[in-house]
């Protein structure tokens, strides 16, 4: 058994601060136990899990390399999406929940719930922020499910998002969203943007 400790932990664009990652090998032939600490700043992480690591010489009989981890995270930081969506910047807040980060023959998954307290992101191309607060997310393993999820706009007004993000092993997204509202800031640029469009836009949205 043993653990490695990061001191200053990156995930492209995330910071997370000091990583605790202990393991154990109870059998050279079995996957190893994992076990995985974080807290920094709002954010806490605790997971366990297992990695297939083989080294006994012998035939193996899991899938090398491939691992699983469920983590309970507490603030979850909603910027990590900003890794995989370029079309959102500063987001602030995040969310308490479950997840699971496995990979399946080495490609990446992600799977679980996302209890978001207080948060607000910004679409670039609208040039307007969005706000978000007690709302469920769902990750699943091709998509990040959006059911009835209430959001709002700078002005205070509701919108109301259904639909998905799609994506291949966190990897070629794509959306497919339906956002509903009766009066709402759609558009908020300005010619320095450099856009081909600009301007100011308020009214209904389907």
């Amino acid at each position: 058994h043993g653990k490695v400790t990061i001191s200053d932990f990156m995930l492209n664009k995330s910071k997370f601060g000091t990583f605790i990652v202990g393991f154990s090998v109870p059998n050279l032939s079995l996957p190893w136990e994992l076990s995985v600490q974080n807290k920094f700043q709002e954010h806490k992480i605790a997971g366990t899990g297992q990695i297939n690591i083989p080294l006994s010489g012998k035939e193996y009989l899991y899938a090398p390399y491939d691992f699983s981890v469920t983590f309970d995270v507490v603030q979850f930081p909603l910027s990590f999406v900003e890794n995989f969506l370029e079309t959102v910047s500063g987001s602030t807040g995040g969310g308490d929940g479950s997840l699971r980060l496995y990979t399946e023959n080495r490609k990446l998954n992600l799977e679980g719930n996302i209890f978001v307290t207080n948060a607000s992101t910004f679409v670039d191309y609208l040039g307007v922020p969005v706000t978000m607060s007690k709302q469920k997310i769902v990750f699943k393993k091709r998509s990040i499910e959006f059911d009835s999820v209430r959001l709002g706009d700078k002005l205070g007004n509701p919108l109301l998002a259904n639909g998905a993000i799609f994506h291949t092993n966190l990897k070629d997204w794509s959306i497919d969203m339906r956002v509903v509202s009766d009066y709402a800031l759609v558009l908020d640029t300005d010619k320095n943007h450099g856009e081909d469009y600009y301007g100011y836009g308020i009214g209904s949205v389907d």
